[in-house]
């Protein structure tokens, strides 16, 4: 099931709720464990993961990664200012639910995710664009076909797209 593209700020405290169509998952998500990969691709190794299992084990009040609400049949990831810091551009999320007797797994949704510039990044406010729609309109593509995050590593360098905006 292909999930709606999203957008969030890169370095901020976020959450997601996917509500899940009992269609999709006919049983009570409470026999289920979800798990949530973050993806530069949709065959690449996660670049971010979280998972509801292992939750009774968190310290009290601290809150678990995943949360799945059996009433309202929703699950929320929750990702932290530290997850998103360094996120910009276009990622695949995926989610899974793994039966817990079984072991049985069933995806439920992919669907992109795209991380926008930092509130807190040099990048001036008063530009008409950003270096990832920069990207995004001239396609540029990694050599495994994901779209190309510019660093100052990158070809072209991030600093150099930036400066092209503000001139």
């Amino acid at each position: 099931m292909l999930g709606k593209s999203l957008s969030l700020q890169s370095s901020d405290d976020e959450s997601l709720t996917i509500l899940i169509s009992t269609a999709c998952v006919p049983l009570e998500l409470s026999f289920y464990d979800a798990y949530w990969e973050l993806r530069r691709t949709l065959k690449s190794e996660a670049v971010l993961d979280k998972t509801s299992a292992g939750n009774d084990l968190l310290p009290p009040g601290e809150d678990p990664d995943v949360e799945i609400d059996t009433t309202e049949n929703t699950i929320t990831i929750s990702l932290s200012s530290n997850d998103t810091y360094d996120l910009l551009g276009e990622y695949y999320q995926y989610l899974y639910l793994r039966e817990i007797t079984t072991g049985k797994k069933t995806s439920v949704m992919y669907g992109t995710l795209n991380f926008l510039e930092s509130p807190d990044s040099v990048y001036p406010d008063y530009t008409y664009t950003t270096p990832e729609l920069v990207v995004s309109q001239l396609r540029l593509t990694n050599g495994d076909g994901s779209k190309l995050i510019l660093t100052e590593d990158s070809d072209p360098k991030r600093s150099e797209v930036v400066e092209y905006i503000r001139q």
